[in-house]
Parts: C-alpha cells; structure tokens; sequence
C-alpha cells in the first residue's frame, strides 16, 4: 500500500507475531520508541493496552526488559574500548546514559546498592511500629537541634 502523505493506518489487534517481535528486538537494545516508528507496528496506545490486558505479553515484556539492560551493559564495554582523546565526552555521555537505564531497567544487578547490616541481639532486620520510629525520628531531630544551639547556629 503506498502512502501518499497521510499516515497508513497501524495495527491495534494483538497478534503472537507483533508481541514477539516487540520482545526481540526489545532484548536486542532498541527502545520501545525505535520500534514503534516502524509502519507495520501498533501505536504506544495499543502496546500499553496489551500489557494490561495480556499476562504472557507483559511477562515477556518485562523479561525483555531485562534483557535489554544486559544488552545495554555488554556495549557500554565496547563504547568506552572506542573512546579517545577525540570522542571522550561523547562516549562518556553514551556509557552513562546505558548505565542509568541499565540501573532502572534492572535494579538490582545494576542499581547502586545500599545495604544496611544489623548484628545486635536478633542478628535481623530491626522492625518499628510508626509510634516508635516517629519517636526515634523526634529523638534524632531533637538531638540535631540542640547540636546547632550549642555551636551558636
């Protein structure tokens, strides 16, 4: 079908074919958006109506998702070997930008960690009812405030 100037109309009925399509090349790094810009693909309207509605499409989706983390961690190795005296900001914009998606997309294998390690009595994690951490909380904020009053501040 030619497109004389209008926009062809896109897809809106799920289809096995489109979903897998989207996964794939989802997995293989290219945005949503990217995909989507092709004729024979669903508007982003359609697709989010799928992952509502669609259990197996959202699991893979997600997987994908994940998958497209990893894709983008292995090419921040290859952007930074490419770097040179020349290139450097622009290489070095390329490999944070994968770096913060990586950390969205997949948190917890590329997230900043922050842990908290208890090993009083009970070795666990320490749990407040709300009563007793707004207390704690006003104990701390307290002790703070009367810091700056003895330093004059």
């Amino acid at each position: 079908m030619e497109n004389r100037g209008y926009l062809m109309p896109r897809p809106t009925i799920y289809t096995d074919a489109i979903a897998d399509e989207i996964c794939a090349r989802m997995s293989q790094g290219e945005s949503l958006r990217q995909i989507l810009k092709d004729e024979h693909m669903p508007g982003h309207t359609a697709v989010y109506g799928w992952l509502r509605e669609k259990q197996a499409f959202a699991d893979n989706y997600a997987r994908a998702r994940g998958d497209q983390a990893d894709t983008y961690a292995d090419e921040i190795t290859q952007i930074a070997d490419g770097a040179d005296n020349t290139n450097y900001n622009s290489k070095r914009l390329q490999v944070d930008a994968r770096k913060w998606v990586a950390s969205k997309l997949k948190p917890k294998k590329y997230g900043e960690r922050q842990s908290i390690e208890h090993s009083g009595p009970g070795g666990g994690p320490i749990e407040y009812t709300d009563t007793e951490r707004a207390a704690r909380l006003a104990a701390i904020l307290g002790a703070v405030k009367g810091r700056k009053a003895a330093e004059g501040g």
